[in-house]
């Protein structure tokens, strides 16, 4: 069975998903939904670890872990877009995102 592969994924979310898969930002071959769905699990414990300790902006950023956080909460969301099951809830953090990102747009 052929694999699906993601075709409109914005170059930082594809970088990140290369990362934290294949730990190669560089990588050329197209994102498949399995890559997705590792990159998912992987992002999902980075934001649930983030949330836990209770880690502030000014500390992502001064660590420069800001983007990665970001990236990894568009791969949560290009997941439960792709693969929505209406039993899971967002996290805080997706939440605030979405509330971020809904602003920016307006």
């Amino acid at each position: 069975m052929q694999e699906s592969i993601l075709t409109d994924i914005d170059q930082d979310v594809k970088e990140r998903i290369n990362y934290l898969v294949y730990k190669n930002r560089l990588r050329k071959e197209p994102i498949t939904m399995q890559d997705l769905a590792v990159a998912y699990k992987y992002a999902k414990m980075n934001i649930t670890v983030m949330e836990e300790s209770k880690t502030s902006v000014l500390e992502l950023l001064l660590l420069e872990r800001y983007h990665d956080r970001i990236c990894d909460m568009k791969i949560v969301e290009l997941q439960n877009t792709l693969c929505h099951d209406g039993k899971r809830t967002l996290t805080q953090s997706e939440k605030q995102y979405a509330v971020r990102h809904t602003l920016s747009l307006a």
